[in-house]
């Protein structure tokens, strides 16, 4: 029968081990997420930069977008 300390020893190790496999997955999240918002950043950049190509065809009978019209929906 295992006596007082080796089931501390025992418990530490697991909980040693579950947090080092939780810390992995932590860092796992935190590159994902840091991937995502610069990819995000990328998407709104990209994004401005067509409305300000499209606003900037308002040389066209009928804008394709003008900004001033939806600032003033809001």
């Amino acid at each position: 029968m295992l006596d007082k300390k080796e089931l501390e020893k025992i418990l530490e190790n697991t909980i040693h081990e579950k947090l080092s496999d939780m810390e992995r997955r932590l860092e796992s999240l935190e590159h994902e997420f840091s991937k995502l918002q610069e990819d995000s950043e990328i998407t709104r950049l990209g994004v401005n930069l067509l409305l300000d190509w499209a606003e900037d065809t308002s040389i066209q009978r009928v804008p394709i977008y003008s900004r001033k019209e939806k600032d003033d929906m809001s």
